[in-house]
């Protein structure tokens, strides 16, 4: 069941017909007979018939008939396009001059005229006025 997230079946199906569907699959592949009466054991489900879960069962088989991926040809894609990134970048940062641009503006001093009262300002403020007071002296 979990196999059949990677699919688009839980945005067209219901839930309940996905997991009829599953236990159909599982029947069929480990050969296991399900109760066969007057009526399927799958309309007993609401929202379910054979054609839904016969189109669940082939999207999730077709999961397993996708070629697996080439981890070592995925992996030499991946070093190839850092490297490009990486040389980019650093095209990019000589291009710049190598320096970090300028900030702050002439018209903004680089420190705030007013301290916050939240970080002892008021502590830093009488230090700074002992050591005034302490030069006049």
């Amino acid at each position: 069941m979990n196999d059949s997230f990677r699919t688009n079946v839980f945005v067209r199906f219901h839930p309940e017909t996905i997991a009829a569907a599953c236990i159909y699959l599982a029947a069929r592949i480990c050969k296991v007979p399900l109760p066969n009466h007057r009526t399927p054991w799958w309309s007993l489900i609401s929202h379910t018939d054979l054609a839904a879960m016969r189109d669940i069962c082939r999207e999730i088989l077709r999961l397993y008939q996708r070629a697996k991926p080439d981890s070592d040809k995925l992996e030499k894609t991946v070093s190839i396009l850092k490297k490009a990134q990486q040389e980019a970048k650093m095209k990019l940062k000589g291009s710049l001059g190598g320096s970090t641009p300028n900030t702050q503006s002439a018209s903004r001093p680089a420190t705030p005229s007013k301290v916050s009262p939240y970080t002892g300002a008021e502590d830093q403020k009488q230090k700074g006025d002992n050591l005034i007071n302490g030069l006049k002296r």
